[in-house]
C-alpha cells in the first residue's frame, strides 16, 4: 500500500476523482493518464457547468466525506485537478 502524501497515492486519488467524475456526471470517461494536476476542472472534459460541479461535489461528500460548502474556497478547489486533488487528500474522512 501506497503511504498517504506520496505523489503515487496522489496519481491514485486523481484518477479516483476523474473516475468519480465521470460516473457522477454521466459524461464519457476521460483517460486517466491525460489528466494532470494542471488540468482545469471546469469548462472542459471533466466538468462542463455548475451542475456538473454540484453533481461532484455531493459525490466528493459521499465518496469521501469532504464537504464543499464555501463558494469562495470552492472557487479555488476546482481551479485544476491539482487542487482538488489536494483538498480532498487533505480532508477525507473515508
Amino acid at each position: 500500500m501506497t503511504p498517504p502524501g506520496t505523489p503515487a497515492s496522489r496519481d491514485a486519488l486523481r484518477c479516483e476523482l476523474v473516475a468519480l467524475i465521470a460516473e457522477s456526471t454521466r459524461r464519457d470517461p476521460v483517460d486517466p493518464t491525460t489528466v494532470t494536476d494542471a488540468t482545469p476542472c471546469i469548462g472542459g472534459a471533466l466538468l462542463a457547468d455548475s451542475l456538473d460541479v454540484l453533481e461532484i461535489v455531493v459525490a466528493i461528500d459521499r465518496v469521501y466525506g469532504v464537504s464543499l460548502r464555501d463558494g469562495e474556497i470552492g472557487r479555488a478547489v476546482f481551479a485544476n485537478m491539482g487542487a482538488l486533488t489536494e483538498f480532498v487528500a487533505r480532508h477525507r474522512v473515508r
